[in-house]
């Protein structure tokens, strides 16, 4: 278990290292707003809205220019083995499994 923590950390540093400690930061605590307030269109556009707006467009920029997709991937893929497989103290549902990985991102 000790050796699929750390090869997953590896990936996750790898895939992560071009971003600040304020962009890491930022990419963790947005992800939930994005979930929350996610729709496809906005046709009326208060301030709020258009906060929102260029938060999104902040962590789609992020994402897009400075996350290695591969690495991340390969993170996500080793803790989710390590899930499946038992390795952690108690089975995880399958919601959990997105939980422990964005714990795992804000490290």
């Amino acid at each position: 278990m000790i050796g699929s923590l750390e090869q997953a950390s590896l990936q996750r540093e790898k895939a992560l290292k071009n971003l600040t400690e304020v962009e890491r930061h930022f990419l963790f605590l947005h992800a939930r707003s994005i979930v929350e307030h996610f729709t496809p269109q906005i046709s009326i556009l208060s301030n709020q809205a258009i906060a929102q707006v260029k938060a999104d467009l902040r962590f789609t920029e992020l994402l897009e220019k400075q996350v290695d997709y591969a690495s991340l991937l390969a993170s996500a893929q080793v803790l989710a083995r390590l899930a499946k497989s038992g390795g952690f103290s108690k089975p995880l549902q399958p919601g959990q499994y997105h939980c422990r990985f964005l714990l795992f991102l804000q490290a």
